[in-house]
């Protein structure tokens, strides 16, 4: 048992002589730039007699005291007018508070100290390693293999899910969108065609030119909405009209199959 009224956070140094600690319970810790009486702060105790050395504060929030060689190292709010949360370390024997990362607008969430004098830290929904020899930051790349059912290559019924739909000119086969693909169906002998067959890209709105040949639709295929014009068996791969980066609806044929008109978001 530590002789100390209460701690929320703490780390203790090398020796086990001192304890960086945080002696007040914030309930809400992501409250920006909340000054109330409940703000953070981080005191060092020295455990043979209790006392108290503070960590200099200025109106901020300061948490997550990680004890690494003779300094402490900290989250704090600080000298930020968005109130962003970054990375900071104070030097008990200089009373000195030191600013390690620059804030870029996005809160450090949390931080853990490990061996070697490297910390880790997440912001933004990323994990970094900070060396706190050199003062480097380096991303960490994870990625997370889910087995999920969900996810698997699986045969599909997208009876259900059309969202749009043309018919040809002769009125022998029509063509659907389901679930971001694009598939003429005939309406009585003829099998179902996928002329897309692209799982990962986004196809809607597809429209039957009057001359039979082609289907336009738009595609996100590479990033955003463009105009794409394919045979209609979808043998030969679509010819792509590049747009401004928007939203788009509605294509519709000229009568010669010219032209193809449409609006956008605005």
């Amino acid at each position: 048992q530590i002789d100390l009224p209460s701690a929320e956070r703490g780390s203790f140094n090398a020796a086990g002589t001192h304890l960086a600690y945080e002696p007040l319970n914030q309930w809400q810790p992501d409250w920006k730039r909340y000054h109330g009486g409940q703000q953070d702060k981080i005191w060092i105790a020295k455990l043979d007699d209790a006392s108290i050395q503070k960590v200099p504060h200025k109106d901020s929030s300061d948490k997550s005291p990680m004890w690494i060689g003779d300094k402490v190292y900290f989250l704090s709010d600080r000298d930020s007018k968005e109130g962003s949360v970054r990375l900071f370390s104070y030097s008990p024997d200089k009373n000195r508070v030191t600013q390690l990362l620059k804030g870029d607008g996005l809160d450090i969430k949390s931080a853990s100290a490990g061996p070697d004098g490297i910390i880790v830290y997440e912001q933004f929904g990323s994990i970094h390693l900070f060396d706190t020899k050199t003062g480097n930051a380096t991303p960490i790349e994870i990625t997370v293999n889910a087995d999920l059912t969900s996810v698997r290559a699986r045969y599909q019924s997208v009876g259900d899910d059309i969202r749009s739909a043309d018919i040809s000119p002769t009125g022998k086969r029509a063509v659907f969108e389901a679930r971001g693909e694009i598939f003429t169906v005939a309406a009585k002998k003829g099998e179902p065609r996928n002329i897309t067959n692209s799982p990962g890209v986004m196809e809607r709105s597809p429209v039957w030119s009057p001359s039979g040949e082609f289907i336009a639709y738009f595609s996100d295929q590479g990033g955003e909405y463009n105009l794409h014009v394919r045979d209609q068996k979808g043998h030969e791969p679509a010819k792509v009209y590049t747009l401004p980066a928007t939203f788009y609806y509605a294509p519709t044929w000229s009568p010669d199959s010219s032209k193809i008109a449409f609006f956008d978001k605005s």
